[in-house]
């Protein structure tokens, strides 16, 4: 449903998300205070939750990811398999020093000979 791609929709969503899991957390609260009609509220609250959850799994699709690999063309290739490739590793910002264990980085180049320290 294109509705609740629109920002109308999403805030309707999150309306209908916000009030259900109020009624649930009043519910419990009149469970835990030994309220009458606590039993019906917390019935109610979960049956309106599970609408709305069952209503996001079959109707709204999900989020565009977005293309990483535009911006990160090895991103899906494992850091020893590209130093295997080209016999370095290129650090991206998204790269740890030392994140595979076994080395170093220095001026953006990682050096596994030899091993990283934080001195």
């Amino acid at each position: 449903m294109l509705f609740f791609k629109t920002h109308k929709g999403q805030v309707t969503l999150n309306f209908l998300f916000s009030f259900f899991a109020a009624v649930v957390i009043f519910a419990a609260m009149m469970k835990i205070l030994h309220w009458q009609g606590a039993d019906i509220a917390i019935m109610v609250g979960l049956l309106s939750e599970t609408t709305v959850f069952m209503l996001m799994a079959f109707a709204v699709p999900p989020p565009e990811e977005p293309h990483w690999q535009r911006y990160f063309p090895n991103i899906n290739e494992h850091p020893d398999v590209e130093r295997a490739r080209t016999g370095t590793f290129e650090v991206t910002p998204l790269t740890l020093p030392g994140a595979s264990g076994n080395g170093y980085v220095e001026r953006g180049r990682y050096h596994a000979s030899e091993s990283w320290s934080l001195e």
